[in-house]
């Protein structure tokens, strides 16, 4: 029993995975509860709240990960943890939400989203066409996301009064908020030692490559908090808070946790990063805005089965 569940086992690096896919959850929900209550406390309008601190609470396992393996020398697996997280979000939680949970968008917000998120993977593209990403691309990418930001808060910019429908301001209590944020980032750091633990010797023990533990491990446990988040949105009837949290936390997949894990350690990509993930990447989101496009800004039942066939398909194709 002592060696079945030994750290280097299989048994024993699921545990290490299985606890730390625990820790990030647990540590994203407390994150986003506490930056969401903080941020209604000094009035910051919803809408951006959605797209900017919700999307930054589901996005840190994936900066935290993707930073610790940049740390660890293993590229392939930051980035193919930030492109599969990516991938896994359009095809798979929009594919999820549109098959039970169709719905309705607001056409100025969502072509507001979709170009930022398929500008920043054009140029991801380009960063990474001679298979690495520079100091200075990684600043360029940091200092785009605080662009992304300040445009989108003038762009999504509401009244007060909006705001003040989404809570009750008077129950707001700072230092329990404040401590859930602490508590948030504690979980997300220890989750992301463990994952990352569990997830390469896995991998290894199993003769996998990063590419696939990035792409079929860490980025469908990374992306737990979003589906999480953009489900019960869209159950709950806010769909536009529902679909900003997969775009935001898309965008900062790649300007925060690329660019600052990059920025640390320059990093060096292979190949078959490059093709096809990255351009995989590109294409769905083609893909998702044709859709949307297609049937008059409504996300279907056909769009959200079409979302997933593509991402079966693509693991079948290019993956496995």
């Amino acid at each position: 029993m002592t060696y079945f569940l030994a750290p280097e086992s299989i048994p024993g690096s699921l545990l290490f995975l299985i606890f730390g896919f625990a820790f990030l959850i647990k540590g994203g929900d407390l994150l986003i509860d506490g930056a969401v209550k903080l941020a209604l406390g000094f009035k910051v309008p919803l809408a951006f709240i959605g797209l900017t601190i919700v999307a930054c609470g589901t996005s840190a396992p994936e900066l935290f990960t993707t930073t610790y393996a940049g740390f660890e020398g293993k590229y392939d697996l930051a980035v193919s943890n930030v492109l599969g997280s990516n991938i896994f979000n359009i095809c798979i939680i929009l594919g999820i939400t549109g098959i039970f949970f169709p719905f309705k968008l607001n056409k100025k917000s969502f072509l507001w989203d979709w170009i930022w998120l398929f500008a920043i993977t054009s140029m991801l593209i380009i960063f990474s066409w001679d298979l690495k990403i520079k100091f200075y691309e990684s600043s360029i990418l940091i200092i785009t996301y605080f662009i992304f930001v300040t445009s989108s808060w003038k762009h999504l910019k509401r009244t007060p009064d909006e705001i003040e429908q989404g809570a009750d301001l008077k129950t707001t209590n700072f230092l329990k908020d404040f401590l859930f944020l602490i508590l948030g980032l504690v979980g997300l750091l220890i989750g992301t030692r463990l994952a990352i633990k569990g997830g390469v010797q896995i991998g290894a023990l199993l003769g996998f490559p990063d590419r696939y533990i990035g792409l079929m491990i860490m980025a469908l446990g990374t992306s737990l908090p979003e589906m999480v988040t953009s489900l019960t949105a869209a159950y709950k009837g806010q769909p536009d808070i529902a679909i900003s949290n997969v775009f935001g936390s898309n965008i900062t997949n790649i300007l925060i946790a690329l660019g600052f894990s990059s920025a640390i350690n320059s990093f060096e990509i292979s190949e078959m990063i490059l093709m096809p993930d990255i351009f995989v990447s590109l294409t769905l989101t083609s893909l998702l805005g044709l859709l949307i496009w297609s049937k008059k800004f409504h996300l279907t039942k056909v769009s959200g089965a079409t979302l997933i066939l593509s991402y079966v398909s693509y693991f079948y194709f290019f993956v496995l």
